[in-house]
């Protein structure tokens, strides 16, 4: 499967979402989740780092090297397809953002669903003229009201 150019693994349209926790690890129930997320068929998980702001910089953490009982089952995604499409200039945003002490789990997942679709709109000429994700709790307040 080729990109674009007929170079390199052709994706589907991707997101970068970074969950913030208050503490230096991540919670197991949440690796768990996203352990279940990469052996689903409704999104590919594409690459998954840790990251935790430092007073003289920025510790990334791939996911293969997390370990405690927390990250059973994380080594299965070491050889992820997208490695590295977290980058440093995202990872050092998503930093910024957290108070001391925090960290944030960074996922960037491939939208299996959407890929076809993007496929077929690129084939007949269109672009994205706008993607945006509401959070959960914007769209329930929404609901609510």
């Amino acid at each position: 499967m080729g990109g674009p150019s007929g170079t390199g693994p052709g994706f589907g349209p991707v997101e970068l979402i970074a969950l913030a926790f208050p503490g230096a690890d991540v919670p197991a129930p949440v690796l768990a989740e996203v352990v279940a997320l990469a052996g689903s068929d409704r999104v590919q998980v594409v690459d998954v780092v840790l990251v935790r702001p430092e007073e003289d910089g920025l510790e990334i953490v791939e996911v293969a090297d997390l370990d405690g009982p927390a990250a059973d089952g994380l080594a299965d995604l070491a050889d992820l397809v997208g490695r590295g499409l977290a980058g440093e200039h995202d990872l050092g945003l998503v930093a910024e953002s957290l108070p001391p002490g925090a960290s944030a789990l960074v996922l960037v997942v491939e939208h299996l669903w959407a890929a076809a679709l993007a496929g077929a709109a690129r084939e007949a000429g269109a672009v994205v003229a706008l993607t945006e994700l509401v959070p959960a709790e914007v769209v329930n307040a929404l609901a609510a009201t």
